[in-house]
Order: C-alpha cells, then sequence, then structure tokens
C-alpha cells in the first residue's frame, strides 16, 4: 500500500493552492493529489468546458495573488473570462510550483475508511475500470472535490419511451456540438445559470428553444449584468468592499472589526430601513436594466424573491450578444409549468402542453451527499456531513436560532418563495437532511483534535480564489497544528480544551444555521453560500492565524476600496515569519 504525509483529494482551486500552501510551509512533505478526471482543474477540468463557457468573474477577480493572469493569457480587461483560458492558467499555476507531478489523474476515490491507528485508507479506481483498484493511506486527509462533483437527474416518468438524449448540464461539455448539430428543437429544464447557459448556446446557435422552469420550483435565479446601480458600479468588486459587506447580515460579521456599524445596521430600526433601501435599489436596477416589467414573456424570468435572500446563485449575464434577444424573436420560448411524464420524443407539460424535442437538458442540480463512501457505517455524522436528522445537537439547533433572531431581526420574516413548492424527487428529501456542520466550513469539530481530515472548497461564493487560498493557509495551520481555536497556546491544558471543543461545536452549529435563515432562497439551509459575507469571512480566518486582516493602507480605502486578490499577496510569507 502506498502512504503519504498528506492527500488531498480534488485538483481544482482549492487542491491546488492547498498543496502549494502546504509545501511551501513543509517542503519536504510526501503529498499527493488524486483527481476523477484527466485533466486538473475540477468544474475548469478540459473535459467539462463546453463551447462560450465564460465565468461570472472578469479579469483580475478570478486568479491567485501570488501568480497573476497577465496579458499572456489573452484576456482584455472589463471581460469575463472563458473556459479555456482558467484551465490553462490553473495548469500554468500547478507546472510553475511543481505542483502538477503530484497528481495522480483519472483517479476516482469510492471511499475512504478511518484508520484505528489514526489516518485514512483510501480506495481509489483507476481509470475507466472499476474492478481496478488501489489503496492508500493518509496521515492527513484533505477533501476538495467541493460542491458540484455529482449531478442530480430526475427520475421522469416515461424516460424509457423517451429516445431522445435526456442528460444533465454538466455532460453538454461532451455532447453540445453534436446536440446543436442533429437538433431543430430542444428542452431546457431549470432556472438556474447552467440552464441560462445551455438555452443561449442552443439559441445563439440557430436552435429552437423551448424553456421550461418550474411552476413547482424556486423560479429563475437572478441574473444581473456586470454593472449595477445607477453609477455604474462593477458588481464583483461591489461585493468584496467593506462599507457594503455591512449591509448583509452576517453572523461572523464582526471579525471585520466594525461590529457597531453593524449593531447599528441590523439591530435598529432606522437602520433596517437603509439595509431594506440598499437591496431594493439592487433589486429595482437589475430588473429595470433587464426590462422584465416591459415584456410579459421576460417577465417569466423575474425572481420570485429578492437579491437579499439569495447566496451565490445569484449570477451575470456575460453572454457576447443580448440573451433576451432570444426570447424578443421568438427562438426561445419560456414555460412556467411542471413536467409530468415523458413519451415518445415528447415532454408532456402541467398545462396540456406536449412539446416535440430532440434533447432534454435538465439543469436540475447537485446531489447534496458526498459521492465518496465513509467508513466505518455512521462516521459521516462524526464528519459533520448531511445525513438524517437524529435530534443529537437539538438543543444547540434551538439556541442558535433563537441567537440568530435576536441578532438580526429581519430575518425572522422569511420570504414565502413559492407556496406550491415541491422538490423534483419526492424520495430525495423523505426525512430532512441536516446540513454540513463544520468549523469554519472545513473541519468537523469532533475531529478538531485530531486534525486528520478536513474539506477545502465546500463554500459557495463569487470570491473563489480568494476564499480557496485564505483556506489554504488555515489549514495549513491547522494540520500542522500550529492553529488551535481561540488563537490560544498549542499547549492548552485538558480542562482549556473542553472548553474550547464547545466553543468549537456552538460556533458550527451557529453557523450552519445561519445559512438557513439567512439565504432561505439559496443554497444556505445546505451548506456554506454566500456573496456579500466573504471577506468578512476571511477576515475571520486570518484572525485565527493572528494575522492583520485590515490590508488597507488607510481607513478610508479599508471601508471604500474594493478587496481584491492583490491585497492578500504575501499571505503565506506573512504566516511563516510569525510561525
Amino acid at each position: 500500500m502506498r502512504e503519504a504525509d498528506l492527500v488531498i483529494v480534488g485538483a481544482g482551486w482549492s487542491g491546488l493552492v492547498m498543496a502549494k500552501t502546504y509545501l511551501d510551509c513543509h517542503p519536504s512533505t510526501k503529498l499527493m493529489i488524486l483527481d476523477a478526471h484527466a485533466t486538473l482543474g475540477g468544474v475548469w477540468a478540459q473535459e467539462r468546458l463546453y463551447p462560450g463557457l465564460l465565468t461570472n468573474n472578469m479579469l483580475g477577480t478570478f486568479e491567485y495573488s501570488d501568480f497573476p493572469m497577465d496579458e499572456t493569457f489573452g484576456v482584455k480587461s472589463g471581460n469575463h473570462i472563458p473556459g479555456e483560458v482558467v484551465h490553462n492558467y490553473l495548469r500554468q499555476y500547478a507546472e510553475k510550483h511543481d505542483i502538477y507531478r503530484q497528481i495522480q489523474f483519472r483517479s476516482k476515490v469510492t471511499s475512504v475508511e478511518r484508520r484505528p491507528d489514526a489516518g485514512w485508507t483510501l480506495t481509489l479506481h483507476q481509470g475507466d475500470n472499476d474492478h481496478e483498484t488501489e489503496c492508500i493511506l493518509a496521515r492527513k486527509l484533505i477533501l476538495a472535490v467541493g460542491l458540484t462533483s455529482q449531478p442530480f437527474l430526475p427520475d421522469f416518468p416515461g424516460a424509457s419511451e423517451f429516445d431522445p438524449p435526456l442528460l444533465h448540464c454538466k455532460d453538454l461539455s461532451e455532447r453540445e456540438e453534436d446536440l446543436i448539430k442533429a437538433s431543430t428543437n430542444v428542452v431546457v429544464l431549470g432556472g438556474t445559470k447552467y440552464a441560462w447557459d445551455a438555452v443561449y448556446a442552443f439559441a445563439s446557435a440557430g436552435v429552437r428553444v423551448d424553456w421550461v422552469i418550474r411552476k413547482s420550483g424556486h423560479g429563475p435565479c437572478w441574473m444581473s449584468p456586470p454593472y449595477v446601480t445607477p453609477f455604474k458600479l462593477w458588481l464583483e468588486k461591489l461585493a468584496t468592499t467593506r462599507c457594503l459587506t455591512w449591509f448583509s447580515p452576517c453572523i461572523w460579521g464582526d471579525s471585520d472589526g466594525f461590529g457597531f456599524v453593524r449593531r447599528l445596521l441590523h439591530n435598529t430600526r432606522i437602520g433596517r430601513w437603509f439595509v431594506d433601501k440598499f437591496w431594493g435599489l439592487i433589486d429595482a436596477d437589475v430588473c429595470s436594466l433587464n426590462g422584465y416589467d416591459k415584456d410579459p414573456d421576460l417577465e417569466k424570468l423575474k425572481p420570485r424573491t429578492s437579491a437579499f435572500w439569495v447566496g451565490n446563485s445569484y449570477s451575470i449575464l456575460n453572454y457576447p450578444t443580448d440573451f433576451f434577444d432570444y426570447i424578443r424573436n421568438g427562438t426561445v420560448k419560456i414555460h412556467v409549468e411542471d413536467i409530468t411524464r415523458l413519451s415518445s420524443r415528447t415532454v408532456h407539460l402541467s398545462s396540456g402542453e406536449s412539446i416535440r424535442t430532440d434533447a432534454l437538458i435538465c439543469s436540475t442540480g447537485w446531489q447534496r451527499r458526498p459521492i465518496i463512501k465513509f467508513l466505518p457505517e455512521g462516521i459521516s455524522r462524526e464528519l459533520g456531513l448531511p445525513h438524517e436528522s437524529d435530534g443529537t445537537h437539538a438543543r444547540l439547533i434551538h439556541e442558535a436560532d433563537e441567537h440568530i433572531l435576536s441578532r438580526f431581526p429581519r430575518l425572522g420574516r422569511q420570504p414565502v418563495i413559492n407556496p406550491i413548492y415541491r422538490p423534483l424527487d419526492s424520495s430525495t428529501y423523505d426525512k430532512p437532511l441536516e446540513p454540513y456542520r463544520l468549523y469554519r466550513g472545513m473541519v468537523p469539530p469532533a475531529f478538531f483534535q485530531e486534525r486528520s481530515i478536513a474539506f477545502s472548497g465546500f463554500v459557495l461564493s463569487l470570491s473563489t480564489s480568494l476564499i480557496a487560498q485564505a483556506q489554504a493557509l488555515w489549514l495549513t495551520a491547522y494540520l500542522d497544528g500550529s492553529l488551535s481555536p481561540g488563537n490560544q497556546s498549542s499547549n492548552e491544558s485538558e480542562v482549556q480544551w473542553r472548553f474550547a471543543e464547545e466553543s468549537i461545536l456552538w460556533q458550527t452549529v451557529l453557523h450552519s444555521q445561519f445559512g438557513k435563515w439567512r439565504y432561505p432562497a439559496g443554497y444556505g439551509k445546505d451548506h456554506p453560500d454566500f456573496i456579500f459575507d466573504a471577506i468578512p469571512y476571511i477576515d475571520m480566518l486570518l484572525r485565527d492565524l493572528g494575522l492583520e486582516h485590515h490590508k488597507k493602507s488607510h481607513w478610508v480605502a479599508e471601508c471604500f476600496q474594493p478587496y481584491t486578490v492583490q491585497d492578500y499577496r504575501g499571505l503565506v510569507d506573512e504566516w511563516r515569519l510569525k510561525a
């Protein structure tokens, strides 16, 4: 059996920077990266790219702080970044930092088993042969597979009779070109950004699209122009401007050192009035720019709730031509209905309408549970992974809910997103699942003291690269023992550890419950999902490390200038000097 000091599962944004950061601090470590794909990048692996794929981010906001995406990558200022460029960027990053040779591709981890003598045994399949397996011993393990690995495809009545391709948006990378050539009409199901991308890909190629947005679902996602408000401000940078983050209720927000401002905004009537006006301005501006109220067909794309209640599913119109033109000219027809069944080449809707089609493309989300099996049976609960609620933390959950609503009264007035909502597959959620319960979104509380396992990249945010590198440094300090809860000495007494463990569990429950109240129109009830809370999240991690989290040169810049990747350049060196 091969062995490694540290095994990282996943070679995407989080996995690569985790490897680089750990090796910077511990160059003699025997490290291994395992990835199921044939190329690196995770979501941005070569085999997951499709023609026309662009990031929500524009140049300068989707890169590591120590590796600028310069002019050699061919992206102009103010442009969204093509998927192919992101993949090439990540490959060059891995090659420059000598990480690429550490990656073992086409290695799908199927199970992770805790060893009695500490460490973890990983079982993996090599290539396409499910019978060819290997076991690897990891003394420490980082799961960096993210939250969009395993697609969820509904079980439609009549699917066996359908005949044309029925696929998840994830599979468009392999089949889009052939489908465009072979199709005159397709059906796209869903209202997420993946659905918008699929609709645009086919419509812009001249294929007619019947776009089905479930009447019983969450509705269409928020889609914003890159520049918003009457001042035409860059949306991505609004989300990382500290003074604007104050308008988002955030349970870890006081980590930014401006708790008094946050209390003024969220704990006073006049403050909440300003908060409501801020979010109302964003809502009204986006709806006006997109023309939702000027066209009955476009109105079907108007979100069902305020952007206030939405996390990272708030997306950006990054298409080279006007998306809405295809709806105005009839290339795209929107149906706010449910699919009741399928039959031969036909999709049947709840309205009674039947649509003949050459393909059904589903943007129907991702499996909530990890695709990796954790052993022994039942350990998923200890690992803080989604599991059926058993009441273990009922008291803490109740106290956390009360604390959240006391701290942020506005969250007590939850929106009714859809009174007739029902999940796509009623069997999927027969019993409610606990959310990911990970300390700081990374570490199972039950394993904190053992320091042998953690999760990276299990946060949905527009600030992917900023969070990935902050998590990587925090996890490096955690795994090597130099980080302790409360920033205490690493020689805590047993009594101190008991109090620390109680604090870790409380903060874990508090933060994971917060998502349920803050982002009910997003994925907050399942895992961390946010936009305007990214900078205070990074503040919290840096404060845990004892590092300065205010990176600007003076208070005016600190409050009113957006944070960028350049502000965090040299973070690892700063930690190494301190440690």
